[in-house]
């Protein structure tokens, strides 16, 4: 916790800001993901943003533009700071470039500030996607480990759900997969084509 309250108070001078040059966005981002994000071994991505990365971003709109223009150098606000920060984060989760454009799409400053530092508040439903795909990966038994348990479930129409054992004796898991059941439900029922959205 302690660790946690370090990290914001790092990140609270620079929230409010208009005026962050790029060398500065890359120079704070780069500090605090020291702390915040851990390594991504799996594939091959850029572990700490530079100005040609956050340039890239921009350009699939993973981050919003400048703020504005200064002297031909482009300003940056706060909320690329924390909206970058959540991509990295995400990114050393091992989700895709895609998953982590639709979250921060819908995603407000305050969603934003909540999964970088989470509590035991509720969480948008796009959060609650991401959190569901942690818990998938939380669930995957490490290559040295011995072979998980699961227990099937048969569906209707050709379908099946393999839930680990471990999950199912464990009430928190048991919820967190209870709400991607959930949100799964609700994209079946508003797609026309039968494919979840």
């Amino acid at each position: 916790m302690v660790k946690r309250e370090a990290i914001e108070e790092r990140l609270r001078p620079y929230l409010g800001r208009d005026d962050l040059t790029l060398e500065e966005l890359v120079e704070v981002a780069d500090g605090l993901l020291r702390e915040l994000a851990p390594k991504q071994s799996r594939y091959k991505v850029t572990e700490r943003p530079d100005g040609r990365t956050i340039r890239y971003y921009i350009t699939q709109k993973l981050l919003p533009r400048p703020e504005s223009y200064e002297g031909g150098r482009a300003r940056y606000s706060g909320q690329h700071l924390t909206r970058l920060l959540l991509l990295k984060k995400l990114q050393a989760e091992h989700h895709t470039l895609q998953r982590i454009a639709g979250v921060l799409e819908t995603a407000s400053d305050e969603d934003v500030l909540r999964e970088l530092f989470p509590t035991k508040k509720r969480r948008p439903a796009a959060m609650k996607r991401i959190a569901a795909d942690r818990l998938v990966a939380a669930s995957a038994p490490s290559p040295a480990s011995e072979p998980e348990t699961f227990q099937r479930r048969v569906l209707r129409h050709g379908a099946s759900l393999d839930v680990p054992a471990r999950v199912l004796r464990d009430p928190t898991l048991r919820a967190e997969l209870a709400d991607q059941l959930d949100a799964v439900v609700r994209s079946l029922r508003g797609s026309d084509e039968g494919e979840p959205s």
